[in-house]
């Protein structure tokens, strides 16, 4: 992995607030989706990452290198093998809070 590599950590809990922490750590580019505003606030003040949004951002969803979901199990068991990032990310965000995802357009 190269340092300009791009992480997006879905869910800033105690799985994803460590992968945050560590590949900070390693001079890596990190930003979260969470649902909870407080954990993005607090881990941009520790400086575990470098952006953050509560819900979904597609912007940050484009930018990823790789995205690491630190969400509870139960979150995986619907996992469909055909959908995109995006989708993925919006769909499990959607699962947990009614969260509003735009239509993606045809020519994306």
């Amino acid at each position: 992995m190269q340092e300009e590599s791009h992480f997006l950590i879905v869910g800033l809990g105690l799985l994803g607030g460590s992968y945050a922490q560590g590949l900070k750590r390693k001079g890596f580019h990190v930003s979260a989706l969470d649902l909870n505003p407080e954990s993005i606030a607090y881990a941009l003040k520790q400086g575990w990452i470098d952006e953050g949004a509560v819900g979904f951002d597609e912007a940050l969803v484009r930018q990823a290198d790789s995205v690491v979901f630190g969400l509870y199990p139960v979150s995986y068991t619907h996992l469909r093998a055909h959908e995109t990032g995006r989708n993925l990310v919006c769909r499990l965000l959607l699962e947990k809070k009614k969260t509003k995802c735009k239509k993606k357009k045809k020519n994306e």
